[in-house]
């Protein structure tokens, strides 16, 4: 459904790169009392990434990124996707079905009568809203985990020691 490939480059080698991100990683998201040193739940190891960020929003619409660092010139480059879990991709679907079952429905009741011709437009409206939520949910909290991916990676970069001393 709602898939966004993500790549960030990054000075330092794919296993100081793994390093950097198991520090900002618990294995659970019930452990999220430290905010400002973890900052996902979820596994790294050397071979791959499965991780879910941690915000202070509700909604359990967070995007799951799957991933792993590759080699790249001067160090390394994180290539990751994220996504909605199965079980909300499961969930949406069966929702948007049972939306369409009742649209169908009350079609067919404002064919015969029973119904006021512009109930139809009830199920649609409920799904489109539902979707662009679901959508609104996943591109904020998605953007958000992006920016604390690249804060992480870049943090100690070079580049971002020099301009970090520059605006001060």
């Amino acid at each position: 459904m709602f898939r966004h490939t993500l790549t960030i480059p990054t000075h330092l080698s794919p296993e100081e790169a793994a390093k950097r991100l198991a520090a900002a990683v618990t294995g659970s998201w019930l452990n999220y009392y430290d905010v400002k040193t973890v900052r996902f739940s979820g596994k790294v190891s050397s071979s791959g990434f499965q991780i879910r960020p941690i915000l202070r929003i509700t909604g359990a619409f967070l995007p799951l990124f799957e991933g792993r660092f590759a080699p790249d010139d001067g160090g390394s480059v994180l290539v990751a996707e994220s996504h909605f879990t199965r079980v909300h991709e499961v969930f949406l679907l069966v929702w948007s079905f049972g939306l369409f079952l009742i649209f169908v429905a009350s079609v067919a009741s404002a064919i015969r009568g029973n119904a006021p011709f512009w109930a139809p437009l009830a199920p649609l409206g409920i799904l489109g809203a539902g979707i662009a939520l679901a959508y609104c949910v996943y591109t904020v909290s998605n953007k958000k985990a992006e920016a604390l991916l690249r804060e992480l990676l870049e943090a100690a970069s070079p580049e971002h020691h020099i301009s970090e001393k520059t605006e001060k």
